[in-house]
């Protein structure tokens, strides 16, 4: 990641330098192996400014749940640990959930889904 930022910081208009260095410094905060309160406390006032910062610069539409889950980030540095402990993103775990749902319930009436999640159960299968 710090090879990549430097050329790509280098590279981009300062407002969008400036964003960008927000959840960089984020994410170097939250990679310690060591992480206090205090750095808990300014993760999450780097991503909270960076996630503003972002709607202004690129528009609501643009708000995904990515970058929306920013916000929660801190909160799981503070009960899970360093960003490497864990799944990228923080809610992948609930991922299986909701696939296993049109599965065993009876209010899925689309056909499409099951060949597509049976397939997909199968895949996770065969990695986990």
């Amino acid at each position: 990641m710090h090879h990549g930022s430097t050329v790509l910081l280098r590279a981009m208009l300062p407002k969008y330098r400036r964003h960008f260095a927000l959840l960089l410094s984020a994410v170097n905060i939250s990679s310690k192996d060591v992480i206090e309160a205090s750095d808990i406390k300014l993760v999450e006032e780097l991503l909270h400014q960076y996630v503003k910062e972002w709607e202004k610069i690129f528009g609501l539409r643009y708000m995904s749940s990515n970058v929306h889950s920013l916000l929660h980030m801190h909160e799981s540095i503070e009960f899970l640990g360093p960003l490497y402990m864990y799944s990228t993103f923080n809610f992948e775990g609930q991922f299986i959930i909701c696939l296993r749902i049109p599965l065993f319930s009876t209010y899925c009436t689309n056909k499409n889904c099951y060949p597509f999640n049976n397939s997909f159960l199968g895949l996770l299968k065969k990695v986990l």
